[in-house]
């Protein structure tokens, strides 16, 4: 048999916030800039962000492209749903026009954002390392899209009753014109 993974978002009750495939992000939040004094050694300037703005992965389609799941602020309301796949990418997630209200540098003041998911897979290669990778793309008028990070992570032969989260360090600017998108690749490797 082949290999197979798997990947749930919507509603499930015993997930975090009552869902899967979920971020905390720091998107459409404003930096607060600050100043910290040390004596003699002078005076050291911070920045930092202090608000989240979560954002839900959800099935429904979006606009453009076909066959993506929709980003937006909403949180989940329909059914569980499961994602499986081949190696390669399995599910695709794009946010609407105007989802960022300002042009922005999603890595400033050292940001950090934590993804909610729930992935497994079946029939790995012995010797094999199974993975799922979030890959973060700003999509452009034009319906280009260009990588901005991304986020490998091992994944278990079972589904967590409650679900796994991650840190991204989040990295490239975004204008207003620009939409999310999230790209979820599924794999296995020989460990490095």
């Amino acid at each position: 048999m082949a290999f197979t993974g798997y990947l749930k978002t919507e509603v499930n009750k015993a997930a975090r916030t009552d869902g899967w495939l979920w971020l905390e992000t720091t998107i459409n939040e404003a930096e607060d800039y600050f100043t910290h004094k040390f004596g003699r050694a002078g005076n050291k300037h911070f920045c930092r962000i202090d608000s989240i703005n979560n954002i839900y992965c959800h099935a429904a389609e979006p606009t453009e492209p076909a066959g993506d799941g929709t980003i937006d602020t909403t949180i989940f309301s329909g059914s569980e749903t499961e994602y499986s796949g081949a190696e390669g990418y399995i599910k695709s997630f794009t946010s609407e026009e105007d989802f960022f209200t300002a042009n922005q540098d999603l890595g400033r003041c050292g940001a950090s954002w934590k993804i909610y998911y729930n992935a497994k897979y079946a029939n790995s290669t012995q010797g094999y390392t199974p993975y799922i990778k979030f890959e973060v793309y700003k999509r452009d008028s034009d319906d280009v899209d260009t990588l901005l990070f991304f986020k490998e992570l091992t994944i278990s032969i079972f589904y967590s009753r409650i679900g796994y989260n991650a840190i991204l360090k989040p990295k490239g600017t975004v204008t207003t014109g620009d939409r999310l998108r999230i790209r979820v690749k599924i794999g296995e490797k020989i460990p490095t």
